[in-house]
């Protein structure tokens, strides 16, 4: 599990960063002959600024990743020694979950609604 979170969190913050290099040489570079065709400036703005917030999102994801493999290699023991010597960490750690997702999914609403 540890292993498909790390993948897909690499490749959504790896992904977006192309995106963000794709659409803004498909715009401004005369040369390029590729599948995406010049858009709008405002679309270019507008897209821009989601990808913008994908890198952020998944780069921020990219911390939990350490966490993830720690418990994968340590096991639920070391977790509740944490959990013993730190009470507030199991409520940390949920909430910093549920704000990371909140943001994510109101940024995506807020970008559609303009």
């Amino acid at each position: 599990m540890s292993a498909l979170f790390s993948v897909i969190t690499i490749y959504g913050f790896a992904y977006a960063l192309y995106g963000k290099g794709l659409l803004e040489r498909a715009n401004t570079d005369p040369t390029y002959d590729g599948v995406i065709r010049p858009s709008s400036e405002t679309y270019q703005k507008q897209a821009q600024l989601y990808l913008t917030g994908n890198v952020t999102i998944n780069g921020l994801a990219c911390l939990f990743i350490p966490f993830a493999w720690t418990l994968t290699f340590r096991g639920t023991e070391w977790w509740e020694r944490v959990q013993t010597l730190h009470p507030n960490q199991a409520a940390f750690m949920g909430l910093s979950l549920l704000v990371a997702t909140v943001g994510d999914v109101s940024g995506n609403l807020l970008l559609r609604l303009k």
